[in-house]
């Protein structure tokens, strides 16, 4: 992954429940990432396609509302239920 960002969407919102984030990067297999590491132009060619006519940078939107009764929350070890997460 290259060419991370993450937006605020939309810039300013006039209703803060309807706000979010857009992220959005670009992908490369490793051997690829390895061997154009030195040359980005040659890495931005080399990204993998993600959809219609070539596209090549992938998004995710996320909405700061965005309704999660019943999710479980994680950190680095352990999950907020207070069980070991398995690596």
């Amino acid at each position: 992954m290259f060419e991370f960002r993450l937006d605020r969407r939309p810039e300013a919102p006039r209703d803060p429940t309807m706000a979010g984030y857009e992220a959005s990067f670009k992908v490369v297999e490793k051997g690829k990432a390895r061997s154009f590491a030195a040359d980005r132009e040659r890495l931005r060619r080399e990204a993998a396609t993600v959809g219609p006519g070539q596209q090549r940078v992938f998004s995710i939107q996320i909405s700061s509302h965005e309704f999660c009764a019943g999710a479980v929350s994680w950190s680095s070890t352990t999950c907020s239920s207070g069980s070991t997460r398995r690596r």
